[in-house]
């Protein structure tokens, strides 16, 4: 019996179902266990990046990113594994870096804009404010409805000097926040109206099965069908419609 339990501990896959289980319950022996499996299987990315998380959420940011970085040396697809590496970069102020992992990140998701802002922050942070106004000015041409990079270029006109390009991204930020309120608005009143609608049927069906109710008590039981006939005549009418009118900061 104990030659096969340990045949089972012995076994990559059962080591790996101890660790995430071990995990999933937050216990402290998940960090063995994946060390465990790392031991047997070091190349293996996914356990790499749980490692790394584990690691990240004891607080040993070290040992995280030492994790992290080998998980994307074998798999540098990984989502998780590259916004940690470029947050990581970017917490200690090593920029350039920090845009190599963000132009990874955006070349997996060309469509994700906070990539693109994320590297033109980093460039902004840097110091290098040419070519951050150049990409958020290439961002904006792609999502001229982004807010955040429209204050970003107000703020880097700004700091530059240049008040007149200033105001223009200005005037813009004014004009797109208009045009959400006016969507809000058309919202918000299409479903007022919708309310008006449906309250004022369930208005007069009321008064209508009122009526029937205080009538239906004087009649006598050879009248039962008369209410249907009053019901009927009681639905609601055209005129009763007349009231229908939120780094990338890091």
């Amino acid at each position: 019996m104990f030659k096969r339990v340990q045949s089972l501990v012995d076994s990559h896959e059962v080591v790996y179902q101890i660790a995430d289980i071990n995990d999933l319950v937050g216990s402290p022996n998940a960090s063995e266990w994946f060390s465990r499996l790392i031991g047997r299987v070091p190349t293996d990315p996914n356990i790499l990046a749980r490692m790394g998380s584990l690691s990240a959420r004891e607080g040993d940011d070290g040992q995280a990113f030492h994790y992290y970085l080998e998980a994307y040396r074998y798999y540098q697809v990984n989502m998780d594994v590259i916004s940690w590496l470029g947050a990581y970069f970017v917490k200690n102020e090593v920029y350039d870096r920090a845009i190599q992992f963000f132009e990874r990140a955006s070349q997996i998701q060309p469509l994700e804009v906070r990539w693109q802002l994320m590297v033109a922050s980093c460039h902004r942070r840097h110091g290098d404010y040419v070519q951050a106004k150049r990409l958020y000015e290439v961002v904006h041409r792609k999502y001229p409805e982004n807010m955040e990079c429209l204050r970003y270029l107000v703020h880097l006109c700004k700091d530059a000097g240049l008040v007149d390009e200033a105001n223009e991204w200005f005037k813009k930020i004014k004009k797109l926040e208009q045009r959400q309120q006016e969507k809000t608005d058309d919202a918000r009143s299409r479903d007022e109206n919708e309310g008006i609608k449906h309250g004022g049927h369930a208005a007069t069906g009321q008064r209508a099965v009122a009526s029937v109710s205080a009538r239906g008590g004087d009649m006598m039981e050879d009248e039962l069908d008369e209410p249907r006939i009053a019901f009927s005549e009681a639905k609601p009418t055209n005129n009763d419609d007349d009231g229908e009118i939120d780094l990338p900061g890091i």
